[in-house]
């Protein structure tokens, strides 16, 4: 995923666990954040919760496996401040619009 949005013009940086982002200096100064619920260490809701404490305010897209046949994962996840949720196997294309918008969003504040 990262090559293909790489190719669409983002620069991407991908971490193997949400602890080594908290510690990175690119913390503080993501444009958007791509989470999964399940990462090695803390939850993709964890750190989500941890940057908000911190004030950082990315806009979070999640990319998740977990069942979701009544909607409940979504609205928790949207009420939690994600400003979009995919499930897996989700097409690419859409996860690109999504970031493109929350990139866009961002510059026009």
């Amino acid at each position: 995923m990262a090559a293909y949005l790489e190719s669409h013009g983002l620069a991407i940086r991908c971490f193997p666990s949400a602890e080594q982002f908290l510690r990175s200096r690119l913390c503080r100064s993501a444009g958007c954040l791509i989470l999964d619920l399940r990462l090695e260490g803390m939850s993709g809701l964890e750190l989500q919760r941890r940057l908000q404490v911190q004030g950082v305010s990315a806009p979070v897209i999640y990319c998740t496996g977990e069942a979701d046949d009544d909607g409940r994962l979504q609205r928790r996840l949207l009420q939690a401040g994600a400003r979009a949720v995919l499930s897996k196997p989700y097409p690419p294309e859409e996860l690109l619009q999504l970031v493109q918008a929350a990139l866009n969003l961002r510059s026009d504040s």
